[in-house]
């Protein structure tokens, strides 16, 4: 049997079976089939044998054709159902075929109604396919179309999107360019590119021209008397259409009322919707030229200000090369300027090596300025000293802006002065060397007069006069052996003066203790010597009558400075007077004294009641040389 249609045939009589087989045969009809008969196999057969025609009998042992359409359908309801059956009530055969039978043939028609109604059925399903197929192509196209439509609807949106876009961005680019236009502080005039009439023109350039929107909108530019110069004919229009930039550094315009004014003029061709249009830039350099002219007049001022010091000058680089030179540092060094402009700093140096001075530039950057002294060489060699001041400037990475003086003569004469100086300080060490002899010599006389004095009392007063003689003595040996001859440590002068003392009354320290309270004060000779009188009448009179016999005691010694004062406290703890004294009415001669020297201190002294003696005086601590005793 050759391949052709696939027929399922659902019958339990094989012989049935048999006569449809022959009969679609005897029709020409090529055709492949299988037949069954059981539920599980009709069912599997739908599946595997893919039936492209099913021929059932309505009656079967243990299934119907009424189950086997049933079936079919739901699991291939394209392939067309054929009932074939011996008997079949009318009412069931309609009933088959509405629910999607295609035809029925009585098996004792089958020759006349098999044949024709499998053709037909065929037909009819392979019209079915081909409709199908035809719909599912109308339906692919249908939603190929929807989907291009689709597609080119969203293009056409995102297309709508960005038109909008640009045309706002268009319009937004617009107005700025107009506020710019309006606001803008140059002068703008656009012209038509062919025929040179003045399409439109800015604030700004009608201010600068002083003239009005009408008396030049429309106007040739060579009609308009303010750019006569520019454009006095055809022909200069004609330079302005050549070139795509046009420029005039400086062009001196006309204004309407009668000024003359200098502006910087561009001119730009670009293209407008295919016509060719100028725009000028016009911006008034007056002040810039005035600003221009006063600064090149300031920078010729200063240069001639520069060159005409007495004092060096130099601009220098980071790395020390010269830049500038002024004709005074020439003269002192003796080199030409075109020579400086080839050195560096660190050749004119007689002190730095050249790593010092780089390490002195960074240093001057880092700190702003600097002021110092130094030593140059000159071309012949010779040395000069100068005091430099100089100023770091941080434009061009950083400049040096340097002033030098010629100190040589100052220096001169300030060794002058210090040698001089030197020989004084000498010569006043000498004079308080032999007035300090002197006076010992002075004390020693006494001493050798009271050798021949038989009176008690006169040995005392003559005893008394050698301690003061030694007390001022005592100065002047500190100032011979001091660097400061004006003034005195005024602590280590009480103690030397109290140890002579103590010497001269054989008053040891370990019976009387003396406590000394004057740290870091000096005190001027002319107030020193008086200041020191005083505390050595106060201790002589203390080691002769405050501690008698063998009494033990301390006397203490406090002097500070208060402000511009000098306050000097003074106490013992002795037996201490009966009662106060009147210090202005004193009989003896050292109370007087002390007195009188604190008078010329031009201060005051008061008594203090304590266990023993004590006086508070206070004076000024500036020098005063009226009435005080010198050696």
């Amino acid at each position: 049997m050759n391949k052709g249609i696939r027929i399922l045939i659902l019958e339990d009589s094989a012989a049935d079976a048999s006569l449809m087989e022959d009969e679609l045969q005897e029709a020409a009809i090529p055709f492949i089939s299988k037949r069954v008969y059981k539920e599980e196999d009709f069912v599997r057969e739908l599946q595997d044998f893919s039936p492209d025609l099913i021929l059932s009998d309505y009656d079967l042992p243990q299934y119907n054709g009424a189950l086997a359409l049933a079936e079919s359908r739901k699991r291939c309801p394209d392939t067309p159902f054929i009932l074939v059956s011996g008997a079949v009530i009318e009412d069931l055969a309609v009933e088959m075929l509405t629910q999607g039978a295609k035809d029925y043939v009585l098996k004792t028609r089958l020759q006349q109604r098999l044949a024709p109604a499998v053709r037909r059925v065929l037909a009819e399903a392979e019209e079915h396919r081909a409709r199908k197929l035809a719909e599912a192509e109308l339906r692919e196209v249908h939603r190929t179309l929807e989907e291009r439509v689709r597609i080119r609807t969203a293009e056409l949106e995102a297309e709508i999107a960005t038109r909008k876009k640009t045309q706002e961005a268009l319009q937004n680019s617009e107005r700025r360019y107009w506020r710019l236009f309006e606001s803008a502080e140059d002068g703008v005039l656009i012209l038509d590119g062919e025929m040179g009439r003045v399409i439109n023109v800015n604030p700004c350039l009608l201010r600068l021209l002083g003239s009005s929107y009408e008396e030049v909108q429309g106007k040739h530019i060579w009609e308009i008397g303010s750019f006569h110069n520019i454009a006095a004919s055809k022909d200069a229009f004609l330079a302005l259409q050549d070139n795509e930039c046009f420029r005039y550094d400086d062009l001196l315009l006309e204004t309407c009322d009668g000024r003359s004014i200098s502006v910087e003029f561009v001119s730009t061709v670009f293209f407008v919707d295919h016509s060719k249009v100028i725009q000028c830039n016009i911006r008034d350099i007056t002040k810039r030229k005035q600003a221009a002219a006063a600064l090149r007049k300031s920078v010729d001022r200063h240069r001639t200000i520069i060159q005409t010091a007495m004092d060096g000058f130099w601009l220098v680089d980071m790395k020390g090369h010269l830049l500038e030179v002024n004709d005074a540092y020439c003269r002192m060094s003796g080199y030409s300027e075109q020579e400086l402009f080839t050195m560096n700093i660190s050749e004119l140096e007689a002190i730095e090596t050249f790593d010092d001075t780089s390490i002195h530039i960074q240093k001057i950057m880092e700190q702003g300025e600097d002021r110092f002294e130094t030593r140059h060489r000159r071309k012949d060699g010779t040395i000069f000293d100068v005091e430099i001041s100089v100023q770091s400037q941080p434009f061009d990475d950083g400049q040096l802006v340097v002033f030098l003086h010629d100190i040589t003569n100052r220096k001169r004469h300030e060794q002058l002065i210090l040698t001089s100086l030197s020989e004084k300080e000498t010569l006043l060490r000498e004079i308080h060397h032999r007035v300090k002899n002197n006076l010992q010599i002075i004390s020693s006389i006494l001493k050798m007069q009271v050798r021949h004095i038989d009176n008690g009392k006169l040995e005392g007063v003559f005893q008394e006069c050698q301690d003061r003689i030694k007390a001022m003595a005592a100065v002047h040996s500190l100032l011979y052996k001091s660097q400061n001859f004006s003034e005195v440590n005024f602590g280590e002068y009480v103690r030397e003066m109290a140890d002579q003392l103590f010497r001269s009354y054989k008053t040891s320290t370990a019976a009387i203790s003396l406590v000394i309270q004057a740290e870091n004060v000096r005190l001027p000779i002319d107030i020193a010597i008086p200041c020191g009188l005083i505390i050595n009448e106060l201790v002589t009179n203390t080691l002769k009558y405050a501690f008698p016999g063998v009494r033990k005691g301390e006397i203490t010694i406090e002097i500070n400075q208060t402000g511009n004062g000098i306050r000097l406290f003074y106490e013992d703890n002795g037996i201490g007077s009966p009662e106060a004294m009147d210090l202005s009415n004193a009989e003896t001669m050292g109370l007087k004294l002390i007195n009188m020297l604190v008078e010329q201190l031009g201060g005051t002294i008061e008594q203090v009641i304590t266990s023993g003696t004590g006086y508070l005086i206070r004076f000024k601590a500036h020098s005063t040389s009226e009435g005080i005793p010198h050696a």
